[in-house]
């Protein structure tokens, strides 16, 4: 895609019990619309039988959460 390193990160959802992978993609949200990001674009790759579970918390859950922080612009990508 052509982007340096600040202009991307990865973040991990659907955390179950303790001690799951890091950073979670709920704080990840919020973290990047704190620093002043406008626009964002989320790539989720995922199993077959995970899009919708994926797309219900990235693409519903996950905006609210960017959304209602600033004047914001997110874009959600199931591959």
């Amino acid at each position: 895609m052509g982007l340096k390193r600040n202009e991307w990160s990865i973040s991990f959802q659907s955390r179950i019990g303790p001690g799951w992978i890091e950073p979670f993609t709920d704080k990840e949200l919020v973290s990047l619309a704190e620093k002043g990001i406008e626009r964002l674009d989320v790539v989720c790759p995922a199993f077959v039988t995970d899009n919708l579970e994926t797309l219900e918390e990235m693409n519903m859950q996950g905006r609210e959460t960017f959304l209602k922080l600033e004047e914001n612009h997110l874009i959600t990508y199931l591959v």
